[in-house]
This record gives C-alpha cells, sequence and structure tokens, in this order.
C-alpha cells in the first residue's frame, strides 16, 4: 500500500471534516496543518477538528513556514472561497501558488474546477506555476466536482445525441456547523431586504461563476459552442422557527435558497443546473425536496436519481472526494488537471 503525506490548509467544516476521516485512514497521513485563526495556532490539529484525542501535530497561522518544514506531497486547501467572501480570486490563487512554488501537488474545494474558460488568466498562471515547479493542481468538490459534472458526463457515454441536461440539487444545510456560511453566504436568518442589501450581489456572482465552470465542462466535453450563460435566484422565507446545529432562523427570514444557472444553445436551455439549500427538510417544504436528479433528453435519453444519505452528509462526501483524489492527483503530470483528465475515485485506505 502507498502511503502519502499531506497538509491541511484551513480548519473549517470541510478541513476539520478531512482530518477526522484521515485519522481513520492508513494511506494519508497528516504531517501539516495550517489556520487563520490565531486562536487556534499552537493546538492540536486533532481536538480542534472535534477528535476526542491529540494527534500529535501542532497547526499554525505561518503558511510559509509550514510549506516550507513539511515534507508533504501534497497539500489540502479547503479555505474559504475568496471570489464569494473578498470578491476576487486573488486570496486564493496567493495561497495555491504558494504552495505549488513549495513544490507541493494541490487539491483544492475553493472553485477552480475548470477554470480556462472563466479565468483564462488565472488558468495560465497556476498552469505555469503546477509545470515549473513539477507538480499537479486540481479543483474539486461534490457539487461542483461530482454531481453537476463528471456524474453526469459517465451518463452520457451509451447515449448517441445529447438534445437537453437538466441537473437538480437540493442539499440538506441542518449539520452544517458553520455560521459564516449559513447567514454569511446563504443569508439564512436574514430578511429578504437584509440579505438583498448584504450579500445577493455577491452570492448570484459568485454561485454564477462557480457553475459556469460545470456548464463549460460538459459543453467542451461534448463538442458544443457559443453556450449564452443565464442565472436567476429564488429565495424563501420560513413562517416556523428553524434551528439548525449552528444558528436559529426566525419566521419571516430566509431559510431557502434556488440558484438556477443555464447555458443557452440558439435560445433555448441546453444545459440547466438548479442548486438549492436549506436546513430542516422535515419541516421545511419551501424549496422543494431533498435529492438529486439527473435528467438527460437524447437518444437514448436517461434519467438518474441519487438516493442515499448523500445529500444530508454533503460535508462527509466533499471530503471523501478530496481524500480520494490524492493518489491520482500526485501520480498525474504536472500542471492543471481536471475531473476529465483523472479516472474513476474509489475509497482509499
Amino acid at each position: 500500500m502507498d502511503q502519502y503525506s499531506a497538509i491541511i490548509w484551513g480548519s473549517g467544516v470541510v478541513g476539520s471534516q478531512i482530518v477526522r476521516v484521515l485519522s481513520r485512514k492508513k494511506s494519508v497521513r497528516i504531517v501539516g496543518g495550517i489556520v487563520h485563526s490565531p486562536d487556534k495556532a499552537g493546538r492540536d490539529i486533532g481536538t480542534i477538528s472535534g477528535l476526542p484525542y491529540e494527534m500529535g501535530l501542532t497547526v499554525s497561522t505561518e503558511p510559509k513556514e509550514v510549506l516550507k518544514n513539511s515534507a508533504a506531497e501534497v497539500v489540502l486547501l479547503v479555505t474559504q472561497a475568496s471570489r464569494f467572501y473578498q470578491g476576487t480570486f486573488d486570496k486564493n490563487v496567493e495561497q495555491i501558488i504558494m504552495s505549488l512554488n513549495s513544490g507541493k501537488n494541490v487539491i483544492t474545494t475553493t472553485g477552480f474546477l475548470y477554470p480556462w474558460r472563466l479565468i483564462p488568466e488565472i488558468a495560465e498562471q497556476i498552469d505555469q506555476t503546477a509545470r515549473k515547479n513539477n507538480v499537479t493542481f486540481f479543483g474539486t468538490g461534490l457539487n461542483p466536482g461530482f454531481l453537476s459534472d463528471i456524474l453526469l458526463m459517465f451518463l452520457t457515454a451509451p447515449l448517441v445525441r445529447v438534445d437537453r441536461i437538466k441537473i437538480r440539487d437540493m442539499e440538506d444545510m441542518t449539520l452544517y456547523n458553520s455560521v459564516p456560511i449559513m447567514r454569511d453566504m446563504l443569508g439564512y436568518g436574514l430578511t429578504p431586504d437584509e440579505f438583498q442589501e448584504k450579500i445577493a450581489a455577491r452570492f448570484e456572482a459568485y454561485m454564477k461563476d462557480l457553475y459556469s465552470e460545470c456548464i463549460h465542462f460538459l459543453a467542451d466535453s461534448l463538442g458544443v459552442e457559443g453556450l449564452e450563460i443565464r442565472s436567476r435566484l429564488q429565495s424563501y422565507t420560513t413562517s416556523k422557527k428553524v434551528k439548525t446545529v449552528c444558528m436559529k432562523i426566525e419566521p419571516g427570514t430566509i431559510v431557502s435558497q434556488v440558484f438556477v444557472l443555464e447555458g443557452l444553445k440558439d435560445g433555448e436551455p441546453f444545459i440547466t443546473i438548479e442548486y438549492g439549500a436549506k436546513p430542516c427538510p422535515d419541516i421545511v417544504e419551501e424549496g422543494g425536496p431533498l435529492g438529486q436528479t439527473i435528467e438527460i433528453d437524447g437518444s437514448p435519453s436517461v434519467s438518474f436519481d441519487l438516493k442515499g444519505d448523500l445529500v444530508e452528509r454533503g460535508i462527509l462526501s466533499t471530503a471523501g472526494h478530496v481524500i480520494n483524489a490524492v493518489p491520482h492527483v500526485v501520480a498525474s503530470s504536472p500542471g492543471i488537471v481536471t475531473r476529465r483528465d483523472l479516472p474513476p475515485f474509489v475509497p482509499i485506505p
């Protein structure tokens, strides 16, 4: 069994989940931890990630030192998406370039899944930096990263023609223990006026960029050119009190968001991605039912309804996709790789 060494950069819900999963794995060993908050600096990576025991590795707020002094093969970059929180890609690009220049492969959940169409100059910078250092860069996640791109591409394999694609994903956010995501990004607990004033423009721009990568990925894979991108956002308020693991949502405030992105071919939807999220789906009807469904009209046509608790355990599934990518990214050729360049993943031991 091959063994890999990794630095975890980011200690939020996804980073902490990765640490907890890797504490039970044998093939990837954590050799460094980078955090943003000074309150976490010098503490054990296991205890700050929610484990009941220490792992014998302290985290640092000094990324250059950790990258220089840790003999890791890969950096798992799971920091906040700066495109949303700061309005630009700059902070994440800085983190990516720093990691690549330290001679380490990078897997990130901050976006950059298929950057060549959306941000070609940044993609070129990342690709050339990776090639110069003989390492690989890979952006991934659950959605995007699996549901709205590679899973759908696999489903087109036996088709002889694709006329239209529609993906719907409604996720359960009840157990998502992050106020910066729940309130400050998704707007839960804010009135519609507060959301429009503080968040809506940033949120729509970020989501449009994020899921445009999926549309470009699919269109390029299918050889379809010249799609026009159109988006819309629907916010839903609640008439009930709703309690998640990290916050309370009062009546009259936002409890569900549904974002729709369309790739139009000759003025008609060719690819439609509908992403929704809400907590407490047993009492919150707004936004529609949980689940992931894919409908492909073509010859032949196919529909796919994803079952299981992947819907409720999106954080765990995101962590799994990142971790299972490690052997493939380390073995890949230098530069940017996308999900289309890598073989299917299976759980690593």
